[in-house]
């Protein structure tokens, strides 16, 4: 996406969604539902003397749940097409919108826009409704960028004909 985008005079932006899995609700039809035991910290008061270990069913998709990545990844997908973007059905996980040519990828809770100056603001404020994220977008040549767990730092040099080469190194 990266590639396209900087042909096009794109920016690239990234963010990570704010405990990703638990924005997700555990619905499964036809699947049996998921009791948890809640610890001691998590209890109401009136339960104190009322219980010794109760279990509650689990509502969203904790992190650790067979089916919590699958429930996230329909769940944010769901919330991502509801704004107009659409699949790039020859790559999963990759969505474009037709009216600005932008591209979005999402991989777990990592997400990357590619998009005009103009459009990438108005694009995150869209998603930011349907999507809660930790933190502001990063912008790719800030130093150093965080995506994807990793660092990554780009350098700039200039070439004996004068023309500017952007490379980067990522640290795991």
């Amino acid at each position: 996406t990266r590639a396209v985008g900087a042909l096009r005079g794109f920016v690239s932006s990234t963010r990570d969604a704010d405990a990703a899995y638990l924005q997700a609700l555990l619905e499964r039809p036809g699947s049996a539902r998921t009791f948890v035991a809640l610890p001691h910290s998590f209890w109401p008061a009136e339960w104190k003397d009322k219980y010794v270990r109760p279990v509650v069913p689990l509502k969203l998709a904790l992190f650790g749940h067979p089916e919590a990545g699958n429930l996230w990844e329909n769940h944010s997908f769901g919330k991502i097409r509801s704004l107009d973007w659409v699949d790039a059905p020859e790559y999963p996980s990759v969505f474009k919108h037709p009216a600005t040519k932008a591209m979005l990828t999402s991989y777990v809770d990592d997400f990357e826009l590619v998009a005009s100056e103009a459009n990438t603001h108005s694009h995150w404020a869209a998603l930011e409704k349907v999507i809660e994220f930790k933190d502001p977008p990063q912008f790719w040549g800030a130093d150093p960028t965080s995506h994807l767990g990793c660092q990554h730092r780009f350098y700039q040099q200039r070439t004996k004909d004068g023309h500017v080469l952007t490379t980067y190194d990522v640290e795991m």
